[in-house]
Parts: structure tokens; C-alpha cells; sequence
């Protein structure tokens, strides 16, 4: 894909209504997607990998606000604000949406797209309790997990679910700086028996009006993970 036609697919992502139905409907869309909804914030799509020695690719539909109409951007070079100032833009974390619908279709990774993240991680929670068999799969038949869901640029969180080993690791594949242990997320709650990471996406002042999107910065994050994650033999990180 050409850079302009990968913003244009993060153009698609961040004008969606700030609701998870049109994100999860793309996703659902796609070959082999299983959609699980259970009620409310309880629905998940995870698309299973193509390629062997796979990751999972997580990210989460929902956003701290709900409106039922198209987001009209507003672009000053390398930012993206939503034209309405009283409104998210909502990266957070449509920005993660796009990077997972671009990298899974590239290189073959499993997708696992969330609902209710904000709210306590309720999509991902569901899958855990409802779907034993995906739980256990995600565990079994990937390598270590991949959220895009961080703020700001160049910083990785692996919160409790990874180990010494797993860190290091990561900051000599990205370079990035370990932002630490605390808060909460998807990965906190999937990964039970590998390690997981969640990786900057370049938004920044989230759950505010004031929130905006880097291009430079969410495309340096891109451009890492298709030269990371493209890589044949990945290894296994076990928790």
C-alpha cells in the first residue's frame, strides 16, 4: 500500500460515528471473522492468522463518547482534530482500529477487535468468561499480543502481562521507552499464558475536546510493526 492510500484508510477509521457498530461491521466484514455479541458492550470480531508463527493484533471499537453520524476531520498538515470542537476525535482508539485492519490484511495476523474497553474492558471480559475456546486459542496459537491503543509516540506499556525477558525484547525491536506497569487494558485481561504490549498510536490529550492525532507519529509506529511483525520466525513469549 502507498502512504496515501494507508491514510486514507486511517481517514476511514477516524470519521466513523463514535460508536463500536461501524467498526465492528468492517471488521465482521472480513474473511473468516467471528462475531460474538452477548448483549450491551459484551461483542468481540476476531479474525484468526493466515500465517504461522503469528501474533494477535488487539485493538478496541468503542470510545468515551457515542454520536450516531460521520466525524468531519479537520487536517493542519500533520494533525488531525475533529472539525467540531466540542466533540473527541475519538483515535483512541480508532487509530488502533486501523493499524490492526492494515497490518492484520499485510502480514496475516490474527485481529481481535473489543468492545467496551473504556468501561472496564467488557468485550474482552465476555470473550474470557463466554468463549473458552477462543480464550484457550489465543493462548496456544500465538506468539505473544500486540494492542495499539497507547498514547503519544515512541513508549510501549506491557502492564503485568509481560516478563523481564519480554521487555527486553521489545525495547531492541522498537526502541521505544517502557512506560511502566500501571493502568489497564485488553491485553491485562487476554493474555493469560503469553506476554502481551501495548504500543503508542500517536493521539494525544484523549477523552478530551482537545484530543489530536500525529500522522508522523502513528506512521513511524506503522512502519515499525510491518518491519517487526513481518519477520518469519517471531519468537514465543510465555508468561
Amino acid at each position: 500500500m502507498q502512504q496515501e492510500q494507508i491514510l486514507e484508510t486511517l481517514r476511514y477509521f477516524l470519521r466513523m460515528p463514535l460508536e463500536a457498530t461501524p467498526v465492528l461491521a468492517h471488521f465482521v466484514a472480513l474473511p473468516n471473522a467471528q462475531f460474538h455479541d452477548f448483549g450491551g458492550e459484551e461483542r468481540f470480531v476476531y479474525i484468526p492468522a493466515t500465517r504461522e508463527n503469528a501474533v494477535l493484533l488487539v485493538a478496541h471499537a468503542d470510545t468515551v463518547e457515542t454520536t450516531d453520524y460521520p466525524t468531519e476531520l479537520l487536517e493542519d498538515n500533520d494533525i488531525i482534530r475533529n472539525a467540531d470542537p466540542e466533540q473527541i476525535l475519538g483515535a483512541d482508539d480508532r487509530a488502533g482500529c486501523a493499524m490492526v485492519s492494515i497490518l492484520g490484511k499485510m502480514l496475516g495476523h490474527g485481529m481481535l477487535i473489543t468492545d467496551g474497553e473504556e468501561n472496564g474492558q467488557v468485550g474482552a471480559r465476555a470473550l474470557v468468561a463466554q468463549c473458552e475456546a477462543i480464550a484457550d486459542e489465543l493462548q496456544s496459537q500465538y506468539q505473544f499480543m500486540v494492542e495499539f491503543d497507547r498514547r503519544e509516540s515512541r513508549n510501549f506499556k506491557c502492564y503485568d502481562v509481560g516478563t523481564d525477558a519480554f521487555r527486553a525484547y521489545l525495547s531492541t525491536k522498537t526502541g521505544y521507552r517502557d512506560d511502566g506497569r500501571i493502568a489497564y487494558t485488553d491485553i491485562c485481561t487476554l493474555a493469560r499464558d503469553i506476554c502481551g504490549v501495548n504500543l503508542a498510536t500517536g493521539f494525544y490529550n484523549e477523552h478530551s475536546t482537545d484530543e489530536y492525532l500525529s500522522k508522523s507519529d502513528w506512521f513511524e509506529t506503522l512502519e515499525l510493526a510491518i518491519k517487526w511483525l513481518g519477520e518469519d520466525d517471531l519468537p514465543r513469549f510465555q508468561r
